[in-house]
């Protein structure tokens, strides 16, 4: 992990924060994907990878299929004396391979183990994340066979930081 990584980790427990969020849903979908079935690599199976943002370089030594990439895509706070809410939408990038003609159901029940653990479970616990949808989900018509890929875009609402004399009224 790098330092950022680090941060943004720390960030999970603070409430408001995008970066917190982001770490938050990754550390959620990782125990999700650890007890899904196993996936096709190249040379093995394994359960999906959970990656932030995007992908690390490709290497020959390292195997990217199958994973689950969380991306933050864009957000909005309310107007100031609002409801005071805000939300951020998040994407979550499925990718399997298969030399198979039917390996794009990986992406599919990948996409529909998602749907319902964030249905049955909106919030994510112990934060004040919550998917509030709508959840939306796509794979794309062109698929770079043996590679097959899935969109799911998550919208969430998050609490909006405070006004800095909301949190300290004598510093006003």
């Amino acid at each position: 992990m790098s330092d950022r990584t680090d941060i943004a980790a720390a960030h999970a427990a603070a409430p408001g924060t995008v970066s917190g969020l982001h770490a938050a849903l990754m550390v959620r979908l990782a125990a999700l994907a650890a007890g899904f079935q196993l996936l096709e690599t190249k040379s093995n199976v394994r359960p999906p990878s959970v990656v932030g943002g995007w992908l690390p370089p490709k290497t020959t030594d390292v195997e990217q299929f199958p994973f689950l990439i969380v991306r933050p895509r864009s957000g909005v706070d309310s107007e100031q004396g609002a409801d005071q809410d805000a939300r951020a939408t998040l994407q979550i990038i499925v990718g399997t391979l298969s030399d198979t003609d039917d390996g794009w159901v990986d992406v599919l029940l990948l996409i529909d183990a998602i749907r319902a653990d964030l249905g049955a479970q909106p919030s994510i616990t112990g934060t004040g994340y919550e998917q509030t949808g709508p959840l939306t989900w796509e794979i794309p018509e062109q698929q770079p066979r043996p590679q097959w890929f899935g969109t799911i875009t998550t919208n969430w609402t998050l609490p909006r930081p405070q006004r800095a004399e909301a949190r300290n009224p004598q510093e006003g």
